[in-house]
């Protein structure tokens, strides 16, 4: 069982990688079958996204905002696979007529490998409390269908199987975000806004419920309101259990089988890519519903956070806010 994409094989788009590469001096970089398909599907997120924020922010009568391009790789990556890869997207995002000036190559504002809420909420600070206009493009890609990775997780007991309902599914995906701050978008977008994300860690025995509380809380809503749920959920029975639950019992207006949307089940365990792409579908989700949706994420054992992603008919009281448009991308 896994959840393979179609759109990570893409042979005239490697050999254009490739050929970059090699006129960027990068041609004795080896990458893995599973690397080169999770770049082929980063690169269509990345070729998406920088097209979306040249649109949105690039005018001719105003300096553009600086854009930090934060690509979060798998950490199993190499240094030189790392930095091959960064320099690929800046290219990209060159390519739709951003400034070199203007953009930088960045990480998480949090030192860690991973896109985690903590450090999604430590960017939404930083840009929403900038003195000058900023924005941050993340891209998130990661691989895991190839053999080896197999392998490794059956003999360390991790893999889905008939005996082992709770093991990891073997998947791919790519998801990114652009985030910006309410001075770089014209009088005339829609804002929408991410509110902080209300976390726990494995310590705490704080429920679904009252992290939603607090995020609600600090809009000034209500859990009537909310239009959908999203979450990294996958198929662990636990988490499964813990969501739907939470649903059904605090959101009686929802339809658990339409309203609440589980990535992780789709994309299967590709790194932080379901995450990522639960705030980026609740954006899609909170355009086409005109209504606040809500972001659970809950698949990571030791960690859990809820986020809300919503229009503000009023600027939002809490101080940890920043605009996002965000765009989902395949899982």
């Amino acid at each position: 069982m896994a959840a393979r994409s179609q759109d990570a094989v893409d042979e005239a788009l490697q050999d254009e990688i490739a050929e970059w590469l090699s006129s960027a001096g990068l041609s004795t970089l080896r990458l893995s079958d599973e690397q080169w398909r999770a770049l082929i599907l980063g690169t269509g997120v990345a070729r998406e996204l920088a097209a979306h924020a040249a649109s949105l922010l690039l005018h001719r009568d105003s300096t553009p905002p600086l854009l930090k391009l934060i690509p979060v790789l798998p950490s199993d990556w190499q240094a030189e696979q790392r930095n091959a890869v960064n320099k690929w997207f800046e290219h990209l995002v060159l390519q739709f007529g951003w400034p070199a000036a203007h953009l930088s190559i960045a990480s998480l504002p949090i030192a860690t490998e991973e896109a985690s809420p903590a450090a999604f909420d430590q960017l939404a600070q930083d840009i929403s409390s900038s003195a000058t206009p900023v924005a941050a493009l993340v891209i998130v890609c990661a691989s895991n269908i190839g053999q080896e990775t197999v392998d490794q997780w059956a003999a360390r007991a991790m893999l889905f199987t008939a005996s082992r309902p709770q093991g990891r599914v073997p998947g791919e995906g790519a998801a990114g975000m652009l985030l910006t701050s309410p001075d770089s978008l014209s009088a005339e977008m829609e804002e929408f806004s991410m509110l902080r994300l209300e976390t726990r860690d494995q310590k705490e025995a704080v429920s679904l419920e009252a992290m939603t509380k607090k995020v609600l809380d600090n809009a000034a809503l209500h859990i009537a309101d909310i239009a959908m749920v999203v979450a990294d959920t996958g198929i662990h029975n636990k988490r499964v259990l813990e969501l739907m639950q939470f649903a059904t019992v605090s959101m009686p207006q929802l339809d658990g089988a339409t309203d609440v949307v589980r990535v992780g089940a789709i994309s299967g365990c590709c790194g932080d890519v379901p995450f990522l792409a639960s705030l980026a579908l609740a954006h899609h989700y909170a355009c086409e519903s005109k209504g606040p949706v809500l972001v659970i994420g809950n698949e990571d054992p030791h960690h859990a956070c809820a986020s809300l992603v919503h229009a503000p008919v009023s600027p939002a009281p809490a101080p940890r806010v920043a605009t996002a448009d965000m765009l989902d991308a395949p899982a």
